[in-house]
């Protein structure tokens, strides 16, 4: 089993190499796909890989933007809570992953004192990956703080009363807008689940499923069509003959945070209709409702 497993495309393969060898040297074991052995089901190793791995280092480049498998490997990943993306080339992440922080690595060569590659080694620390061959580092992040002569520093209550108005421009305008720029949802995560007063909406792998509130089999299932920091975008997948082929284009929106859900039909998606409210919740921790739908009529 690897420490870390290293999802890139073809053409980063070099860079690959050279991540891989830095971390080895660093002491994490690392799997990439030059271990697999010749007559093996290199789809099967990959899922077995993943599957073992205390985490997923997926490599976003311009290639690795348009790859099908880093993409795959990456969505296996983040279902297992195990994804680390870093990116090189400047390259920004595929829309369903933006929401992450990812590391810059793009102007790193290989140095494994560099404070890129400290920084990541940082962040595997985080899942519990200890680096046997190299010490743990402090890292930079910016000038000191502390004042170097005794006749600046400022009486307390003022520096509390500066403290209080720091607080106050983060909460109320640099948050707001780091989520607005990063593409975050106010609520800072993307539910798997959300909930109206007749029916429970469920991501269950690739697919979502909608079933009644009181239990029962699916009635109706859909594929992701997309997501944004407002609205997780869901592509009905199953025929409804009422609507007369119609189904095909139906795309439903369910608010990231919580609120009223829509619907729309047609190839131009212009005009959409109002859904009972959902709120998100969570599953498998005895059901958590985040919020509470109103009652039915």
């Amino acid at each position: 089993m690897a420490d870390a497993f290293i999802s890139y495309a073809k053409k980063d393969k070099q860079f690959a190499s050279t991540l891989a060898d830095a971390l080895t040297t660093s002491g994490c074991t690392v799997w990439w796909d030059r271990d697999i052995e010749h007559g093996k089901y290199f789809d099967r190793v990959i899922e077995r890989e993943i599957q073992s791995a205390t985490v997923v280092i997926v490599v976003w480049s311009i290639a690795g933007r348009e790859s099908d498998w880093c993409r795959a490997e990456a969505a296996a990943a983040l279902e297992q809570s195990k994804l680390l993306p870093i990116s090189i080339q400047q390259a920004r992440p595929p829309m369903r992953f933006m929401h992450l922080h990812t590391g810059d690595l793009s102007d790193w060569e290989g140095d494994t004192s560099a404070e890129a590659f400290q920084l990541l080694c940082r962040d595997l620390r985080g899942y519990g990956i200890k680096f046997d061959n190299m010490p743990t580092q402090s890292i930079s992040v910016g000038k000191s703080d502390v004042l170097s002569k005794p006749h600046m520093v400022l009486p307390r209550f003022i520096v509390g009363l500066a403290g209080l108005a720091a607080l106050f421009v983060a909460a109320t305008i640099v948050v707001p807008a780091a989520l607005r720029i990063f593409n975050i949802p106010n609520c800072l995560t993307y539910p798997d689940a959300y909930r109206n007063a007749w029916h429970v909406f469920k991501r269950e792998g690739q697919f979502w499923r909608e079933y009644p509130l009181d239990g029962g089999p699916a009635m109706f299932e859909f594929k992701e069509a997309g997501r944004t920091r407002e609205f997780i975008e869901l592509l009905n997948l199953t025929e409804r003959p009422q609507y007369k082929g119609l189904e095909k284009t139906m795309i439903v929106r369910l608010p990231v945070c919580g609120g009223a859900a829509k619907v729309s039909m047609g190839i131009t998606q212009d005009n959409w209709e109002s859904l009972p409210e959902v709120c998100p919740i969570r599953v498998n921790r005895n059901i958590l409702d985040v919020c509470t739908p109103p009652d039915p009529l």
